[in-house]
């Protein structure tokens, strides 16, 4: 009986003892015992594994230096393990660098702390292959006896394999060599070929014999008269112009008339006709000359016309223009040309046909040489600088009206105003610029003169304005105030221009969307050039809900985003943060009713994204200690039993 108690004495020391360790190991994994009070420190365990910048793809031989990182940085455990999963295609060492051995596939394995992390990596061939030859600049003709070198581009520049082989379909014609240096060695054609990689291109090569014979003659611009006494010299080419027989000889049927000497000047002798007849190996081309009586050298050549180049009809005031003349004939004895303007308070010009713009108004500039006059019309007016309105943006209900207003500036500019509806089945104008709303939608009203133009974007939809645009008087200046609820149908951006509007009005811009509802307060705006799209499309995803503001561009401020129950429901809103590549909770207490100064994508969920491995390191250590009870226990009674 007394064993009998020491053992349970012990016994029940053993438990307590082991109770206690187990207590020390929950509250490690964050739970703690009822009857305990103080907590001893536990080393912290690895949670994450931040593989960093890596390559998903290399080429057969390449290698890369995986920078890998344990979190946290306290973690007891930060030995880490590096494995190839193909170790054919890539294999990795214990210093984390990876070699790429074959094309494939392969999964690469990084652990520490009992955490892994994973991906796979796609090993390429390291041959880039040759897509095409370009030939470059080549002759496709020689004669006997020539060379020419070959360009050679191999596409594309980075190909592996740039070794190019040539030959000739026909040696005895033209030879090649391993440069792509080509010789004609006898008349006749023959196929020219360039490889590369599997790729060739070829040419068909044609050669001649060195000395060609004459084929025709170009006589060149030969006189069809001339006067007795005057002399002029023939301008004759052989042709082609490389024939072996280049000896040009010259004949005249009637020495009488006309004479022609042996390098082709041809000279007036009495007035008649003769035939002048030039040879050049078995070619011979003639001409029919006719010899005149000489001019008197007092006889004057009048102008017979004069051309006037193209030119602008209009011109600015203050601009210059230059009218470009021709006297017809060239040879007339008086050439000189004058100018004169019709008003010179509207043009001048000066004696070389420079026009300048004076004031507006029409005006004619007269061209004169000889006897001969011609006119140019022209129209000088100012230059419109802008179109000023009273909005460039209007909110509409269906049937209603608005009245627009142009003031062209300067006002010596053109101030004939139009107006033009892009969108006539949505907003129709009249001539005097009163716009009527037709039908939900936007359209543009295009406001212009002969100038220059500017646009008014309207929008109609269900609302409109709450109602009459009031004018206030600013500093000389009237601004309209409109209305600003609308769809999101029916306004997708909001621009820069709607954006300063609210900003410097102190206005509230509310857009109804599906299933949400957007709100731009003026005095929230940073950057009203930051245009923002209305947009937002709602995914269910297995962790939530999610959706993008802005496209993910930078947007204007603080915009409030209220959603509907059935649009989305959770607890938690996380931001995607895309440099670590991943989400991160936001700290938000209302989620039908979000405060968003960032673009992006969100997510929304019932529970707070976990570390599953956290977790699972939790459940082992719990399973491990309760374990280790049960062979406490199994120990002690065994050895009860023995005794």
């Amino acid at each position: 009986m007394r064993k009998d108690k020491q053992l349970k004495r012990r016994l029940y020391s053993v438990l307590l003892l082991v109770f206690i360790c187990g207590g020390q190991i929950f509250k490690g994994t964050g739970y703690a015992l009822a009857s305990e009070t103080e907590a001893l420190p536990v080393p912290a365990a690895v949670t994450e594994i931040d593989l960093g910048e890596y390559q998903s793809q290399m080429k057969v031989g390449e290698k890369q230096l995986l920078s890998v990182t344990v979190l946290p940085a306290e973690a007891a455990d930060t030995k880490i393990t590096y494995s190839s999963g193909n170790p054919g295609v890539a294999e990795i060492n214990g210093a984390g660098r990876i070699t790429a051995l074959n094309v494939g596939m392969a999964e690469i394995t990084v652990s520490s702390g009992g955490i892994s992390q994973r991906f796979t990596l796609t090993v390429v061939s390291g041959e880039v292959p040759v897509k095409d030859i370009d030939l470059g600049d080549y002759q496709s003709e020689m004669k006997v006896g020539e060379r020419q070198l070959l360009g050679i581009t191999i596409l594309p520049e980075n190909a592996t394999d740039t070794k190019v082989s040539y030959s000739s379909g026909n040696p005895v014609v033209a030879e090649i060599n391993e440069m792509g240096r080509i010789t004609a060695q006898s008349e006749g054609k023959t196929e020219i070929t360039a490889a590369c990689g599997g790729v060739s291109k070829k040419f068909t090569l044609t050669v001649a014999e060195a000395n060609t014979a004459v084929r025709d003659i170009d006589l060149g611009d030969c006189p069809a008269e001339i006067e007795v006494g005057t002399s002029q010299l023939l301008s004759v080419t052989p042709i082609p112009t490389d024939a072996g027989e280049q000896s040009v000889t010259y004949k005249s049927s009637d020495t009488k008339i006309a004479t022609v000497n042996e390098i082709g000047r041809v000279t007036g002798i009495a007035i008649g006709k003769a035939d002048i007849t030039v040879s050049c190996g078995k070619v011979k081309k003639k001409f029919s000359l006719k010899v005149i009586a000489a001019k008197d050298e007092n006889e004057k050549i009048p102008v017979k016309d004069i051309e006037i180049s193209d030119h602008e009809d209009e011109l600015e005031v203050d601009k210059t223009m230059n009218l470009s003349v021709t006297v017809l004939p060239a040879n007339a004895t008086d050439t000189t040309v004058t100018y004169r303007s019709s008003d010179e308070k509207i043009a001048t010009v000066n004696s070389s046909g420079e026009v300048k713009g004076i004031g507006a108004g029409k005006v004619t500039i007269t061209v004169s040489a000889g006897n001969v006059s011609k006119s140019v019309d022209l129209t000088v007016k100012y230059a419109t600088a802008k179109i000023e309105m009273n909005t460039t943006y209007l909110v509409l209900k269906e049937g209603d009206t608005f009245q627009l207003s142009a003031k062209v500036l300067p006002a010596t500019a053109d101030q004939g105003i139009t107006y033009e509806s892009e969108n006539p089945d949505i907003i129709s104008v009249t001539g005097g610029g009163l716009v009527t709303a037709k039908k939900s939608g936007s359209g543009t009203v295009l406001v212009k003169n002969s100038d220059t133009s500017t646009a008014v974007m309207v929008i109609v939809n269900l609302e409109g304005r709450t109602q009459e645009p009031e004018q206030q008087e600013s500093a000389g200046k009237t601004q309209t105030e409109y209305g600003t609820e609308v769809s999101v149908k029916d306004c997708p951006l909001v621009s820069s221009d709607m954006l300063r509007y609210l900003y410097e009005n102190g206005k509230v811009l509310t857009l109804h969307g599906d299933g949400y509802l957007l709100q731009i307060d003026g005095k929230d705006i940073s950057n009203w050039s930051n245009e923002f799209y209305t947009d937002i499309e709602f995914k269910e995803e297995e962790k939530g809900t999610s959706f993008c503001v802005n496209r993910e561009q930078n947007i204007c401020g603080r915009i409030t985003l209220q959603l509907e129950e059935k649009t989305v429901s959770g607890e938690y809103l996380y931001l995607y943060n895309s440099s670590k590549g991943k989400y991160e909770l936001l700290d938000q207490k209302e989620m039908h009713l979000l405060k968003l100064d960032s673009a992006g994508k969100y997510l929304i969920t019932e529970k707070k994204l976990g570390n599953g491995m956290v977790k699972f390191a939790v459940v082992l250590v719990t399973a491990v200690v309760l374990l280790g009870l049960v062979f406490v226990y199994i120990g002690v009674k065994k050895k009860y039993w023995f005794w």
